[in-house]
Parts: structure tokens; C-alpha cells; sequence
């Protein structure tokens, strides 16, 4: 009925790119057929991504590119008024986008720019609508369909998509030309927009092409994993254990997301987005997401 993914990054946060044990870190989760699908995350070297694409063929698994950390960590905004600013942003995904087909990944996810206020959401609205016209036209001429990750408006990423009602109008807008745009809806975001998984999910139902499972702190600003950390499941604080996953797994069965009888071709990406405190082991934190997942699946009895 689906294929279930890893956050690469996530999983394994102290491990980057060309360091000493990050291809073992890969070999690692392709190794583990729990996993169809691995997440992988901006990757600069070109010979890098050439054998992490030979390690992930080799394991019959398939990739996800996320292009987040690219635009996050250059300070680049899609929607931003600043017509330099915003080109960067664009040229920096087409690049992300030749990175994601030269790693044959199957999608590429990036995020919206900041949300500048009430007063501004209209002209940024347009603005990031222009930006992925012209991000889904190249992604088109590479065969690599886009998908913008919903974050949240308030608590630390501060994005402009954000909310349900918002990413279903910038679908609308982006699909009239571009079918192929997709949205990622987050478990683990939906407590800082203040909005239910059902209310979310529900809303954007015709837009939905990935899934994030993941855990958040909301209620206390002090505690270390508070807003968008994405600590493991059950963790003293947090919003979502079994109980909340289970409800989350029932709503993407009612909304047709997860199919009894899947359409033909490739099965819907259902991942997890899990990061191990700084004490925490990460295999462990892995291995404790697949109990979790085990056991809310047995207890869902879909219609």
C-alpha cells in the first residue's frame, strides 16, 4: 500500500557529506529493507552523489532530494520582494534540480520563503507562485516533478507555507501549469501551525504527493527539543507517540493517501523524519521509529 522512507540528515545529523562515516550511514539504511526510500538531502560533489546513487541502486531502493538545507542555510527566499535575493533562490534549485536527476532521485522538495507579515502575504504569494513556475519548468525539462514542504508560520522556520488553506491555493495556482507539483504534509509541523492532522490533511487531499512522520515539542520553549527538532517518538514533552500515530496512519487511509488497492505505478511515500538527541544513538532512535510504526500499524483498522 506504500513505500515507507528515511530522512537521511535527520537520522544521522552528525555525519556530513564527504566526512568519515557518511557513506557508511547511507549503506546503513539502504541495507535495511524497513526502508524503500531514502531521503537525501543537498549534495554538492559530484562523485559523491555518483556512489550514493550506486549504494541506493544496488538496494533496489529509490531516492527523494531535499533542496531545504539549500535555501535555509544561504538565507535564499523564494517570495522575497527582493528581486536579487529571489533569483538566487531560483538559480539555486535549477542547480538542485541537475543534483537530484544526476542522483536519478524520484522527486525534489524545497520550502516557501519566510512569512513577512499579514500585510505582505498577498504579493508574497505571487511572488513564490512565479519562482516555482519557473523551478517546475526546468524540474519538467530534467523529469524531476517538485514538491514544496509545508513548515511552520510562527515558531522557528517561519515559513509563508505554513498553513492548509495557504498550500492549497499556491497548488492551485502552481498545477494549473505544472500537474506534477505536489505538497509534503508533516506530522510533526501540524501542532505548530495549530492545526489537526485531519483539518490539514483533508484540505489538501488532491495536492498531497509525500509524508513526513515525526515527533515536535510545542508547549515548553525551554525544553531542548522545542520546535521544529523533530525528536523521536514518545519523548517526555512531545506531541506524538503510537496513540497520535495511529489516528495520523486512520486519516491518511480515509483521505485515499494510503489505498487498500494501490493505483498502478509507484506507491505512495510515507517517511519518517526523526532526529536523535544529542545523547541519544541514532540506530537507536531508528529502531524505536520502526516499533512505532509496527505497532500503530496493527492497531489501524482502516474502512
Amino acid at each position: 500500500m506504500l513505500r515507507l522512507s528515511i530522512v537521511h540528515t535527520l537520522a544521522y545529523p552528525t555525519v556530513q557529506p564527504g566526512e568519515p562515516g557518511y557513506l557508511d550511514s547511507i549503506r546503513k539504511l539502504a541495507n535495511d529493507d524497513f526502508f524503500s526510500v531514502l531521503e537525501i538531502v543537498w549534495l554538492k560533489d559530484s562523485d559523491l552523489r555518483k556512489t550514493v546513487r550506486q549504494i541506493v541502486e544496488s538496494a533496489h531502493a529509490t531516492m527523494t532530494y531535499g533542496a531545504q538545507s539549500a535555501l535555509l542555510s544561504q538565507k535564499l527566499d523564494l517570495s522575497s520582494a527582493d528581486t536579487s535575493n529571489r533569483q538566487r533562490a531560483v538559480d539555486q534549485m535549477r542547480s538542485c534540480i541537475d543534483e537530484a536527476a544526476e542522483l536519478e532521485a524520484e522527486r525534489m522538495s524545497l520550502l516557501s520563503g519566510f512569512y513577512r507579515g499579514e500585510q505582505y502575504r498577498e504579493e508574497s504569494m505571487r511572488l513564490l507562485t512565479d519562482s516555482l513556475n519557473q523551478i517546475c519548468t526546468y524540474g519538467e525539462e530534467k523529469h524531476m516533478p517538485i514538491t514544496l514542504e509545508a513548515f511552520d508560520r510562527e515558531v522557528e522556520k517561519k515559513c509563508l507555507i505554513g498553513p492548509a488553506e495557504d498550500a492549497v491555493a499556491l497548488s492551485r495556482a502552481v498545477r494549473r501549469n505544472h500537474p506534477d507539483f505536489g505538497i509534503m504534509y508533516d506530522m510533526a509541523h501540524g501542532p505548530l501551525l495549530n492545526e489537526t492532522a485531519k483539518h490539514g490533511l483533508t484540505l489538501l487531499k488532491p495536492y498531497l504527493v509525500h509524508i513526513h512522520l515525526g515527533n515536535c515539542v510545542k508547549s515548553d520553549p525551554t525544553h531542548p527539543a522545542f520546535g521544529d527538532r523533530h525528536p523521536r517518538f514518545g519523548l517526555k514533552g512531545g506531541e506524538h507517540d503510537v496513540d497520535e500515530l495511529v489516528r495520523f496512519i486512520k486519516i491518511l487511509f480515509d483521505i485515499g493517501y494510503i489505498r487498500q488497492k494501490p493505483k498502478k505505478g509507484r506507491l505512495p511515500i510515507v517517511g519518517f523524519e526523526v532526529k536523535p538527541m544529542p545523547d541519544e544513538d541514532p540506530d537507536t532512535v531508528i529502531a524505536g521509529s520502526k516499533r512505532v510504526w509496527r505497532e500503530a500499524w496493527a492497531r489501524v483498522e482502516p474502512n
